[in-house]
């Protein structure tokens, strides 16, 4: 075993090795990334170092050991599956184990039957050229680059754990697909309340809670009463990575809820809202939106149970509360994530100044010209 520069790949550092008698050899990366926080903004900067050879050497001797002590029998992704998706049962959500479970379709179809060795860079170049052709079945159009982008994090997060459990000694390079965001289209406030008051049944009081605190559907679809303090008027929930947050809620709402309380049939189930068909937490709300589009005559909107998410956090910044604040009311872990919404305000007052008009305003019936 042996470690060299190689100064026609741009002096990128090679590990040679022989495994069952055969040759094989891994080219380290030209750098690697670091992060750290600027004090002042709280945001997390990425920026990207050289790897030297003291780590070259470090990746050298864990993949002496990594031979020494690798699992026998899971030389292909599809082997490696069922034993990754036992310990992601005990450390992961259920909702990102149904999550994996739905990217590795399309993962395994692909790369099943490679050796792990032989999933490199040119292999998932290739995953992204065959995916990007292919046609989404329950949407009827293209793959985009979003679902790549989250296909190839689910791979990555695969190849960490494999790492990690040296049954490899390094992930393969994954470069994603270059991808605009696009901003959400945001109801305004009034079309919003106007939307709440036509829910009928526990939907109301359902996305009531939605709205005014920001929880993902299926938090709050699995949202118990242990987790709520009314003295403190607070809800605890356990959010994306297993972290739990703390969110606020108000007078108003904790009054309702504990009227719900009251009135529900098996509250010894846990469960604060249980679907009256099944016994269980909801599956999810379409219909139920639909009616309520349609009685509050906002059948045009695009409104889904996220877009309550992206709704509460614009208009908390159109009423000027700072980013850092809203970021720890919807558990983001990245202050840049949720910077987005400071877009979409920013949107939302442009929208607003078109309609103005070309710098003439209508008062009291007549035109009057704005002056400079």
């Amino acid at each position: 075993m042996a470690i060299r520069q190689r100064p026609d790949r741009q002096n990128r550092w090679q590990i040679d090795w022989k495994e069952k008698g055969k040759r094989c050899h891994y080219l380290l990366p030209t750098k690697k990334a670091v992060y750290a926080y600027d004090e002042k903004t709280g945001e997390r900067v990425k920026s990207y170092v050289p790897i030297t050879r003291t780590e070259a050497e470090a990746w050298h001797k864990e993949k002496i050991e990594s031979l020494k002590t690798a699992p026998k029998n899971l030389d292909t992704l599809k082997d490696t599956i069922p034993k990754f998706l036992d310990w992601a049962k005990n450390h992961r959500r259920s909702k990102t184990v149904q999550d994996y479970q739905v990217a590795l379709k399309p993962l395994l179809s692909h790369f099943g039957e490679l050796k792990l060795s032989d999933i490199n860079y040119e292999s998932i170049n290739s995953y992204k050229t065959w995916r990007l052709s292919t046609v989404s079945v329950r949407l009827k159009r293209p793959v985009g680059a979003r679902r790549v982008n989250c296909e190839l994090c689910y791979l990555s997060g695969i190849f960490t754990w494999l790492k990690k459990n040296k049954i490899i000694f390094a992930k393969p390079e994954i470069e994603l697909l270059p991808y605009n965001r696009k901003l959400p289209d945001v109801p305004n406030k009034p079309d919003i309340d106007k939307l709440l008051e036509a829910f009928d049944g526990p939907y109301r009081l359902i996305f009531k809670v939605m709205y005014y605190t920001g929880l993902r559907s299926h938090d709050l679809r699995h949202l118990r009463w242990e987790y709520i303090n009314f003295e403190r008027k607070t809800i605890q929930a356990e959010v994306k990575g297993g972290r739990v947050i703390t969110i606020p809620i108000s007078q108003a709402i904790i009054n309702d809820l504990r009227e719900h309380h009251l009135q529900c049939k098996r509250p010894v189930s846990g469960w604060v809202f249980i679907s009256p068909k099944t016994g269980k937490p909801y599956d999810n709300f379409r219909k139920a939106i639909g009616r309520a589009k349609k009685r509050a005559g906002l059948e045009y909107l695009k409104i889904t149970p996220h877009m309550m998410r992206h709704a509460v956090a614009t208009h908390l910044v159109d009423l000027g509360v700072d980013i850092r604040t809203i970021q720890m009311i919807l558990g983001h872990k990245d202050v840049t994530t949720t910077q987005i919404y400071a877009d979409v305000a920013a949107e939302h007052l442009i929208n607003s100044i078109d309609k103005l008009g070309s710098g003439c305003m209508v008062a009291k019936g007549k035109n009057v010209t704005s002056e400079k």
